[in-house]
């Protein structure tokens, strides 16, 4: 009885584990989806910035 009951708290411990994983996975993928697809009014600031940069370069 209390083999079974060791062997079933393991086997939960092993499930929570693998769904903490998976969610980090999942989690760390939208934090590059993020990185590497920026928002609409992001790449527009971006391409603002950028163009200021270009905009000083040229007076100097």
């Amino acid at each position: 009885m209390e083999v079974k009951q060791k062997l079933i708290k393991n086997q939960i411990l092993i499930i929570r584990k693998l769904n903490q994983q998976r969610w980090l996975g999942r989690s760390r993928r939208q934090e590059r989806r993020k990185f590497f697809e920026p928002k609409e009014n992001e790449k527009v600031e971006r391409e603002t910035l950028w163009n200021k940069k270009e905009q000083s370069s040229e007076l100097i």
